[in-house]
């Protein structure tokens, strides 16, 4: 009945169309339907959301169901092909809906992505990845969802980041595919690129969701430990995809460990590394596809002329990163004496600062193409450091209940001098070279908020151009990088940004009075 008119509403015989004979009209259906969830996602003012989700499009599943015993019994459990869970019959809708957002040339958003996040996270093989472009079909039948992960990474998002429609798009797929059982290389590293777009515009806590996603992806995939953990599938037959695979899973570690820094009592999602664990092998020879040895995570010494690349001294530093991380918790947890805390301090401290050595010398002046691939593994060292001094730098009493010992004034006194040399030095020579790496900008801002401490107390002219240095970085990066951004912002509500628009000999007199 017509609602407006009150009328009774009558269709003769054959007015209306039979169409539950035409097969293709329910796949449109189902993709006109996920476009309008997706446009809900994205705060669409057109669309409103229905409560009933009955309407969602239900991708297939994979081609082979997940073999339950894994979890169920064990013992009835044999590991499977590595793409067993990849693969769906037919056309999968989350192969063609991903492909329609990359248009005509996929390629063209890989290349993009390559001069971007990939210098900073080189988890992907290109040779791989351009291999399984040119087959078709693809067995993975989330290839064209990472490269459409791959496309959000390498394009400046207009608006607001989180309300870009091709964000949305792509973590509405990632959900989906996982929802649909799918459990493939593919779409583990789109989770890690969607977690490394997150981070790059601080979007949170989405970042720190996404990727504990991804590391209980990871652990089901058993990326974490080959050696001892239950074994899902089958044996990788080529060098090439198990040194990938190693890569997205340190992806994986390292982005774990920074979204972290912050809020350190929070768990970790991945697990910490085995002892037989290796390091990615060295940048140069990933990428022109070579097959080198691997060289150990645990080693007795740190050097600069051995083969480890930039990718594995950024997994050093995520890893020192932990160990200070949790020496922070024990530091808060303990109630006696914290003299053996105080040594493991010391400790960490000639570690961290032997980590940062071997990485080479940096000059003001030198060129930055040759800064840019250190830049992240540097950045992530100087921000364990600052988390490591600050603890011990205060001139209060500590978490003794005894009465203060040697150890902790010659640890801050360590403490003080390394912070002043990070925000006076290393900080201007991070800010001149510096990218949208969120490693590097969150080691920027909070080099800014200690250059700020140290003017406060003594107008150092060091302090005064470094602090300036980082500012002009962080303005210039802020219009491509929301995370950028946010720190100005912090900046600006701590007061730091009026120190740099204050004349200093202003400052230095006022602070005299």
């Amino acid at each position: 009945q017509c609602i407006r008119l009150q009328k009774k509403c009558e269709y003769p015989d054959g007015v209306i169309p039979d169409l539950s004979k035409d097969p293709t009209v329910d796949d449109r259906i189902r993709h006109l339907e996920q476009l309008l969830s997706v446009s809900s996602a994205s705060g669409s003012p057109t669309i409103s959301p229905s409560s009933d989700t009955s309407f969602l499009p239900l991708f297939p599943s994979p081609s082979q169901q997940f073999p339950l015993a894994f979890f169920l019994d064990s013992d009835f459990f044999s590991p499977i092909r590595d793409d067993a869970l990849a693969r769906s019959t037919g056309d999968s809708p989350l192969h063609r809906m991903a492909a329609e957002y990359l248009g005509q040339d996929p390629v063209s958003a890989c290349e993009a992505y390559f001069g971007t996040v990939h210098k900073w996270l080189p988890m992907i093989s290109r040779k791989r990845l351009m291999r399984e472009l040119a087959a078709s079909p693809s067995n993975d039948t989330c290839l064209m969802l990472l490269v459409l992960c791959m496309k959000l990474c390498g394009t400046e998002p207009e608006g607001h980041p989180k309300d870009s429609p091709l964000y949305a798009q792509a973590r509405s797929l990632c959900s989906r595919a996982e929802l649909g059982g799918f459990i493939s290389l593919r779409l583990l590293q789109s989770l890690v690129l969607l977690t490394a777009y997150e981070l790059s515009h601080g979007n949170h806590p989405a970042a720190f969701l996404t990727i504990s996603r991804a590391a209980r992806l990871g652990i089901l995939m058993t990326l974490h430990d080959k050696n001892s953990a239950p074994q899902l599938f089958k044996q990788q037959e080529t060098w090439t995809l198990c040194e990938e695979q190693r890569r997205t899973w340190w992806g994986i570690y390292i982005l774990d460990r920074f979204v972290n820094i912050e809020n350190s009592d929070l768990p970790f999602a991945a697990p910490e590394p085995s002892r037989k664990h290796l390091l990615p092998v060295n940048d140069e020879c990933w990428e022109e596809g070579k097959i080198v040895p691997s060289e150990p995570l645990f080693t007795k010494s740190f050097s600069s002329i051995t083969t480890i690349g930039s990718f594995a001294k950024t997994c050093q530093a995520a890893h020192m990163l932990s160990k200070v991380i949790v020496h922070k918790r024990a530091r808060k947890s303990s109630l006696e004496d914290i003299t053996e805390l105080l040594l493991e301090a010391q400790n960490l401290h000639r570690a961290i600062s032997a980590l940062q050595l071997s990485l080479g010398s940096f000059e003001m002046d030198e060129d930055p193409a040759s800064i840019a691939p250190k830049l992240p593994a540097l950045t992530l060292c100087c921000s364990t450091r600052l988390l490591l001094y600050n603890q011990y730098a205060c001139n209060e009493p500590g978490l003794t209940t005894l009465e203060p010992i040697a150890l902790e004034t010659e640890m801050q006194n360590v403490s003080l001098d390394c912070i002043k040399e990070l925000a006076s030095s290393t900080a201007r020579i991070a800010a001149r070279n510096a990218s949208g790496c969120p490693m590097i900008l969150q080691f920027l801002y909070h080099a800014a908020t200690e250059c700020a401490w140290f003017i406060k107390e003594n107008q150092e002219d060091a302090m005064f151009d470094s602090l300036q240095d980082i500012i002009t970085c962080l303005t210039k990066l802020r219009e491509h990088s929301g995370l950028a951004d946010q720190y100005m912002l912090l900046l600006e509500e701590g007061d730091v940004l009026k120190l740099v628009e204050q004349d200093r000999d202003v400052l230095i007199a006022t602070s005299s009075i």
